[in-house]
């Protein structure tokens, strides 16, 4: 069987996009720790670097997909990323408001289990936060299927 990988320099592909955050890579890799998966050593993120890309990646994505929420709900269940450092790195990078959007989605369609402060820390502002989860009680997930946009609508 024959594997296909995807690879990037960044973890935001699109430099238009790139620009609304301040990620910076280096950090990310230096963090990074060195694993043999299947005999190959490779370097995966840290728990908490491994969240934020979960999170920006769904949200960029679009979000619909019950895919990226699991992926957020496993990440949290297998690799528990530091909540503070979490917290830190999503401000600095300009994420906040993304990981607070995704995580409260994840917990919404798939039971994802995470300290509620959590959200508040990452989206001071709780009137979105309240706004969204009421617009998802009453509209349900449908009209998330409807577009693969409705993460970048959001994050705009």
């Amino acid at each position: 069987m024959r594997s296909i990988g995807d690879l990037h320099w960044h973890v935001i592909y699109y430099p238009s996009v790139r620009a609304r955050f301040s990620l910076v890579i280096d950090d990310f890799l230096e963090r990074s720790v060195r694993v043999v998966f299947g005999g190959i050593t490779v370097p995966p993120l840290d728990p908490t670097d491994q969240l934020l890309h979960l999170c920006l990646h769904g949200a960029l994505s679009g979000g619909h997909l019950l895919i990226w929420m699991k992926d957020i709900e496993r990440a949290l269940a297998t690799r528990p990323p530091d909540w503070d450092a979490l917290i830190a790195r999503a401000k600095g990078y300009r994420l906040g408001l993304v990981c607070a959007l995704s995580l409260q989605r994840a917990k919404a369609v798939v039971g994802a289990e995470f300290p509620e402060e959590v959200l508040h820390a990452l989206a001071p502002d709780r009137s979105l936060l309240a706004w969204w989860a009421t617009r998802e009680r009453l509209l349900g997930a449908a009209p998330w299927a409807r577009s693969p946009h409705t993460g970048r609508t959001v994050m705009a």
